[in-house]
């Protein structure tokens, strides 16, 4: 049974009748419950729940703690109440590509793993891997740019899908290149890898620039 512990217009926690009541994100919030449940399992709903379905995977790969700071939800939260992850699922919904059941695929070149209005920094080419481990990725410091700052930390991710594990790493936009030692398990795979930056007061975020597909060497 639900009790409503702030008078006739207050919030509540529970059931009452068929209303449940609840709190998210420290608003007091009502549903009711729904009567019955129209499910055809038509082809075109299986594909909208197959796709949303590959969206929240590819969600667990990169993250949340990732998404947390890469992600522009630091603002969105606030003025729109939006999770990091929901505004994955939002960036992201067309980077599932297909039309078909059992033929959905991830444009790994779409995703979106930042959104923010902090210059990024400008790729030197795609990522290679020459060397046994290693992988190294190279951009322009283009510090003084809308208020950019050598100091500006760079985040590397690098998100191997086949193994469904995500390396994280931290430069700063000065350095202009880096070599980064992967995970031993990592050789042999293709890894993808995504680029953004986060201001020195970490205030801000730049939109993710995707740094290409390698095989790591």
């Amino acid at each position: 049974m639900g009790k409503i512990k702030s008078g006739i217009l207050g919030g509540f926690n529970g059931k009452v009748g068929n209303v449940i009541g609840f709190a998210w994100k420290g608003r007091a919030v009502m549903r009711g419950i729904a009567q019955s449940v129209h499910d055809p399992k038509t082809e075109k709903q299986q594909l909208a729940r197959e796709r949303f379905k590959m969206i929240l995977a590819l969600c667990d790969l990169i993250g949340f703690e990732n998404l947390g700071g890469g992600l522009k939800a630091a603002g969105n939260a606030l003025k729109k109440r939006i999770t990091a992850g929901n505004e994955f699922v939002k960036l992201n919904y067309g980077a599932i590509t297909g039309n078909e059941l059992g033929n959905l695929a991830v444009s790994y070149g779409d995703v979106a793993v930042s959104k923010g209005k902090c210059p990024g920094v400008i790729l030197r080419g795609n990522v290679t891997s020459d060397d046994p481990g290693a992988a190294h990725i190279a951009w322009i410091n283009n510090a003084g740019q809308a208020g950019t700052s050598d100091a500006d930390v760079v985040k590397i991710l690098a998100v191997d899908p086949e193994q469904e594990v995500t390396s994280v790493f931290s430069s700063n936009r000065s350095v202009g290149s880096v070599d980064l030692d992967l995970p031993g398990f990592m050789t042999g795979h293709a890894v993808h890898f995504y680029v953004y930056c986060i201001s020195v007061d970490g205030s801000k975020v730049s939109n993710s620039v995707y740094a290409g597909k390698v095989t790591i060497a």
